[in-house]
Order: C-alpha cells, then sequence, then structure tokens
C-alpha cells in the first residue's frame, strides 16, 4: 500500500500468534499525505517509527539539559511570570489571547534557545499570526491531500497557498534561531 509493504492481522489470535520481538519492521508509517508532511517537515507526524526515536532522544535530551525534571525550570517559568506583571502593569488596554500565547512561546523558547521575544515584539506577532494561519487552513490542505481534485478550487488553492507562506514564515524565524545558536556555540 503506498509503495510500502503491508501486514492486515485480521483477528486477536493472530495478533497473539504474530511474532512482534523485529517490530522495527512493522513500525513505519505511510507517507502518502504530501502537503502535510511538506507543511510540517522537519517535525515526525506520518514519518516512521526511526525518525519518532531519534527526534525524541534529541528533544529529551536537550529539554534535560536545560532543565525539565528538575527545579531549574521553576526560575525560568517565575521570571517569565514577572515579565509578563511587569508587561501588564505598564499597558492597560491588552489582548489577553496575545499575551497569554507569547507568554507560552517564551517560555518553550527560552527552553530550547534560550531566547524570548519581548511583549508586543513584532516578530512575535508575525510568528503568532502565521501559527493562527495555519491551524486556520490546515482542514483545507487535509481537503487537497485526500483528494487532490479539490486542489483546483479556487478556496482550496488560497488556503493552501496562505497555509506554505505562513510556514515559510515560522520555517524562516526558526532557521534564524538555529543559525544565530550555532554561530554563538561556535564563537565560544
Amino acid at each position: 500500500m503506498f509503495g510500502h509493504t503491508v501486514v492486515v492481522l485480521s483477528s486477536l489470535e493472530a495478533m497473539k500468534l504474530c511474532n512482534f520481538s523485529s517490530s522495527d519492521v512493522f513500525s513505519h508509517r505511510p507517507t502518502w499525505l504530501q502537503n502535510t508532511v511538506r507543511c510540517i517537515v522537519p517535525g515526525i507526524v506520518f514519518k516512521g517509527a526511526a525518525d519518532y526515536h531519534e527526534n525524541r532522544r534529541f528533544l529529551l535530551t536537550n529539554l534535560k539539559s536545560r532543565g525539565m525534571g528538575r527545579s531549574g525550570l521553576e526560575g525560568q517559568l517565575l521570571e517569565e511570570g514577572e515579565q509578563l506583571i511587569a508587561h501588564l502593569t505598564t499597558n492597560k488596554e491588552l489582548d489577553p489571547r496575545i499575551l497569554l500565547t507569547n507568554f507560552t512561546s517564551n517560555t518553550i523558547m527560552t527552553m530550547c534557545f534560550e531566547k524570548r521575544w519581548e511583549y508586543g515584539d513584532e516578530n512575535y506577532t508575525r510568528f503568532a499570526d502565521s501559527i493562527e494561519k495555519i491551524v486556520e487552513t490546515f482542514p483545507l490542505v487535509m481537503l487537497r491531500d485526500l483528494v487532490p481534485l479539490f486542489g483546483y478550487l479556487p478556496s482550496v488553492a488560497h488556503g493552501n497557498k496562505e497555509n506554505y507562506e505562513a510556514n515559510l514564515v515560522l520555517r524562516s524565524q526558526f532557521e534564524g534561531l538555529i543559525r544565530e545558536r550555532v554561530h554563538s556555540e561556535d564563537s565560544h
């Protein structure tokens, strides 16, 4: 199916009789949703288990070195909370949705890149708008993936284009952060 070997087990008894000691043979996931995969690359959705395990290992190692599972994150969260409170006291009219997503994003960015966005930062606004646009247009991307003929409908084509452009914005921002991080480590 879709260029991959498929094993169908039709009963619980067949599953019990099957030898799962070499589960790597059965762990690959189909990659037929091309637009979806392209939108979330270099993610792990719709990829094989080997990619998942490699990404999981990298993520857990990175997060543990940043303090996950220890009280090291507590200080980062408290500091971010203090900066949020300071921003709230100086600005009276604010959108709580943007503030809370900025707080959450800053917490994750601090863990992953040791960098954060200032509240009200234009780069963060572009980041948040891109994520919102991806979530909004994702059903159209899925529709085109499931029924490629729908890609010729103007609304679906426009939604796919907007989704792709929003992904480019996110990708360029993260590539910039990674490039910055690599250059800072090279200079040390």
